[in-house]
């Protein structure tokens, strides 16, 4: 069981001190079986298995129902995921490892309860849970009135960047590669700057211009792999396409039928390579004479297809 710090603030917290005492007892000892994320299960029975190991004679499923409700009602927990999951507001607690819960949306924040949580939820009142940007204290539990807007501010700083996230991986047209490593990678550009705006419209951009370089001499192009992708900030390419953005241009700019000669030639000489160690090799020169991430993943592609093809032959 892992060790939690109960800070003093929870004698002093008007939230803590609306519930009774066994709903109190009740929100201590979750603190001491949800992860380092203050996220458990909601049902019953696991909560009164894992709470009260040596007073599962004396505590029942309904007392537990009802210490959860009040818990609640007090803004201390939320009941989210359809009613499978519980969220101790404001658990701050050192993490050590990712949580195998899911993590509340902010839907399921805002609104407080799904339909299906109603029976969980039925002391809620509006305006009564604070925002996932404070899911990180024990005890420290700050107010339910006075919090609404700094709730909303946290919430969608802290969850805005995931969802923008899915947003752009479910607009891009390869979902090969690491999904987590791509969303990594995602944080890192939005942190220098760069918005989901910018990014679907260069994603957009380039698939205009992977279904015009298959028109124009390269039939077989695949979309760059989407880790690969969004590690290489992909969609800061400046691809060509007509004025209205409806097309790619029939006339490519001289810079890049420069960079598709060089693409086809180092596609070519990729294919002489033995092993794939000696591959990775070449792709040093490839980048040096490329320095555009897309184009160099075009370059792999034809290594993986041959690579592919051998595996296969064999």
């Amino acid at each position: 069981m892992p060790t939690r710090i109960i800070r003093e603030g929870i004698l002093t917290s008007e939230e803590v001190n609306r519930l009774s005492d066994s709903a109190e007892l009740f929100y201590r000892r979750l603190m001491s079986v949800a992860d380092d994320y203050g996220r458990y299960y909601s049902n019953p029975a696991l909560l009164r298995a894992h709470c009260y190991p040596l007073r599962v004679d004396k505590v029942s499923e309904a007392d537990v129902k009802q210490m959860l409700s009040e818990c609640v009602a007090a803004g201390l927990i939320v009941v989210y995921g359809a009613g499978k999951y519980v969220q101790i507001l404001k658990f701050r607690q050192q993490t050590r490892s990712a949580s195998k819960f899911p993590q509340p949306t902010e839907h399921e924040l805002l609104s407080k309860c799904e339909a299906n949580d109603k029976p969980m939820c039925s002391l809620v009142g509006v305006g009564d849970v604070v925002g996932v940007g404070d899911v990180v204290g024990v005890g420290d539990v700050v107010g339910v009135g006075d919090v609404q807007t700094e709730r909303v501010r946290k919430e969608k700083s802290t969850l805005a960047p995931l969802a923008d996230f899915d947003r752009l991986w479910s607009a891009y047209p390869s979902k090969t590669g690491s999904k987590e490593k791509a969303k990594k990678a995602w944080e890192k550009w939005r942190k220098d700057g760069d918005t989901v705006e910018m990014a679907l419209a260069g994603i957009e951009r380039y698939k205009k211009s992977v279904e015009h370089q298959r028109r124009n001499g390269f039939a077989d192009l695949k979309y760059q792999n989407g880790q690969t992708f969004f590690n290489g900030r992909g969609w800061a390419t400046e691809w060509s396409i007509d004025d209205k953005g409806a097309h790619a241009k029939a006339e490519t700019s001289k810079s890049e039928q420069a960079r598709n000669r060089l693409v086809a030639a180092y596609s070519e000489q990729i294919l002489h390579c033995a092993t794939h160690d000696e591959a990775v090799r070449f792709m040093e020169k490839v980048h040096d004479g490329l320095r555009d991430a897309v184009a160099e993943g075009w370059v792999w592609q034809a290594w993986e297809r041959k690579s592919a093809q051998v595996a296969h032959n064999d």
